[in-house]
């Protein structure tokens, strides 16, 4: 199983997905590649269902909605085109 991996910026690929969460005094940083989100919010669920894990599971739905409004806009977003005469 894939797990979300820790965020080095040299390895980033510009086809990851990349999302923060503040949640009280905890910072997460969640990175996958572009396809794996279901294996990696699948992964942040395990985590959160264990006693003693910070992250809750309502903090992995925040995550998988902002997850879900990326790509969205990726999927959205017009490409350009050259007007034509």
């Amino acid at each position: 199983m894939d797990h979300p991996r820790q965020e080095h910026s040299s390895e980033q690929d510009a086809s990851d997905l990349s999302v923060r969460l503040v949640s009280g005094r905890h910072r997460w940083r969640v990175t996958c590649a572009r396809g794996h989100e279901p294996a990696m919010l699948e992964c942040l669920v395990e985590h959160a269902l264990s006693e003693d894990s910070p992250i809750r599971l309502e903090d992995v739905a925040l995550i998988r909605a902002r997850l879900a409004g990326v790509l969205r806009i990726g999927v959205n977003k017009a490409p350009t085109t050259p007007d034509r005469a």
